[in-house]
């Protein structure tokens, strides 16, 4: 949408209900149906080794932090800032014996996204965890983030010289 990338929704994976996480998760899953989108921010599955010194820096005044790793590398604390004030906490479990999606991946409901409630606008998912000696530190395989501000695609919105007709919420598109 507008050159850019946008994100819709999320879909529900019927096959694999764990890869229907964010979609299981969000209150309000589809934006389209909103009639409104969400710039994609950040859709990255590089690997990154993160410390308990060394938060992420996300987009729109977001990090993302290791606060501290147990013993055994099993629970991982997690710190979520927006512009220097704690916006959420959450323990995930990357590293336990048979850790499924849910245990791996941190995931932030935002309260208010446009006419949207609790839809998860930042996801990491830790491949493993590890508690050392002198630091702890973690791996994250995949990070996720769309916009807090939504973009609004009613019917007769104009942006320059596009204007749109219609807003598909079954079919998923713009005309």
């Amino acid at each position: 949408f507008l050159a850019d990338r946008y994100f819709a929704g999320y879909v529900e994976n019927k096959d694999n209900a764990e890869k229907s996480l964010l979609f299981k998760e969000s209150a309000d899953e589809n934006s389209l149906s909103r009639e409104q989108l969400q710039k994609i921010l950040i859709d990255d599955d590089t690997e990154k080794t993160v410390t308990t010194d060394t938060p992420i820096k996300l987009e729109e005044g977001y990090e993302l932090a290791i606060k501290s790793i147990d013993v055994d590398g099993n629970k991982v604390s997690i710190e979520l800032t927006k512009d220097g004030s704690v916006v959420d906490r959450k323990v995930i479990s990357p590293s336990k014996d048979g850790a499924t999606m849910a245990d791996k991946t941190y995931y932030f409901k935002n309260p208010a996204v446009g006419d949207q409630k609790n839809l998860i606008t930042i996801a990491a998912h830790f491949k493993n965890a590890f508690r050392g000696s002198d630091q702890n530190l973690a791996t994250i395989d995949g990070l996720w983030q769309i916009s807090c501000e939504a973009t609004d695609v009613k019917a007769d919105t104009q942006y320059d010289k596009m204007t749109i007709t219609v807003v598909d919420r079954v079919a998923g598109t713009l005309t």
